[in-house]
């Protein structure tokens, strides 16, 4: 990877996967370990890394979850006093810097606090709650595990919810409009008597005309109502009290589903487990040459790797290994 032609030190922590990290763009380390530029150490204080902050960077929402690559492309930055301080450790101290700060931040995450803090948020911002409810999964899911049935049930909740959603609003004379437009050719379809779906069409005629008895008045049941209309004219659910109920679970599969996804344990399992399968294939030993006045790779195909990638080997292998150690325990208990 590229380092900064400027050569200006920072560091990244990924604390996913808490462990210290030397940004491409800041300190370079040669393939030797020996790492060029920064400012004068400072003390070293895991205070400084904010590990709060980075935590909500990194499990609320998707801006710094991994690609399909299995890699960051970004990580979040560290204080230029903390990079300085950490360079001016020995490797002993490094690796035993790296273990405090990333249980210091496990302690933080896994605090009823911010487990707290982490559910309002995705409630707020996903519409994520957990309902308890179990075995769903998104239509596409359900139909490529060949559960057709189930995946045809979950879409016409949907979609009964969204005509709920366009109507909640219409005005009536908008309805009413639209009814003397469509009860005509309801009516004259009730009147066939060869039609296997007579019945249905009696009913909608029936319910249409009561609609349009109420003239502006009572706009709520006129939207009900329609609402009942439509859904039958698509062969979905026929009386309101069937739409309200699937309405009604619609939301709670959505919202569960969303929850599903933004937990704090869901997103943890995520940045854990990358970290976890990443580690193993970083190559510790790499080599780098000066090119155009920075180092970069001489394998060139590491110049392709992730942030999460040469984060790691700019760490060095002591201090991620130590990490690793703790990511897969942490792992395993969640």
């Amino acid at each position: 990877m590229r380092a900064s032609a400027a050569l200006i030190p920072r560091v990244l922590f990924l604390l996913a996967i808490p462990f210290i990290a030397f940004h491409p763009s800041s300190v370079l380390r040669a393939a030797s370990g020996r790492v060029l530029g920064g400012p004068a150490a400072a003390p070293l204080d895991v205070a400084d890394l904010k590990l709060e902050d980075k935590a909500n960077l990194l499990l609320r929402g998707s801006a710094m979850m991994p690609s399909r690559s299995g890699d960051w492309s970004t990580l979040p930055a560290i204080p230029a006093k903390t990079l300085a301080a950490a360079r001016a450790l020995d490797e002993a101290s490094r690796v035993a810097f790296a273990q405090k700060a990333a249980m210091a931040f496990k302690a933080i995450v896994m605090s009823d606090p911010f487990q707290k803090a982490h559910s309002q948020y995705i409630a707020k911002q996903y519409k994520a709650v957990d309902h308890h409810l179990t075995d769903i999964a998104d239509p596409e899911a359900l139909m490529k595990a060949g559960k057709m049935t189930e995946a045809q049930a979950v879409m016409q909740r949907q979609q009964v919810a969204a005509l709920a959603a366009s109507f909640a609003e219409m005005e009536p004379p908008m309805i009413q409009m639209m009814l003397a437009q469509q009860s005509k050719d309801w009516a004259k379809r009730a009147n066939e008597p060869a039609r296997k779906d007579r019945a249905k069409y009696q009913k909608m005629s029936a319910l249409a005309q009561s609609l349009q008895a109420l003239g502006p008045n009572d706009a709520e049941k006129l939207r009900r109502g329609y609402t009942v209309l439509m859904s039958m004219e698509t062969g979905g659910f026929d009386s309101e009290e069937a739409i309200a109920a699937a309405v009604d679970r619609a939301k709670q599969e959505e919202e569960q589903l969303a929850w599903n996804k933004y937990n704090l344990r869901a997103m943890l399992k995520t940045q854990l487990s990358t970290f976890v399968a990443l580690v193993p294939t970083v190559d510790f030993a790499a080599q780098t040459t000066p090119k155009k006045n920075v180092l970069v790779f001489t394998n060139p195909a590491y110049e392709k790797k992730g942030a999460g990638w040469k984060a790691c080997y700019r760490a060095g292998q002591g201090p991620t290994t130590a990490v690793l150690a703790i990511a897969q325990t942490w792992l395993r208990e969640i």
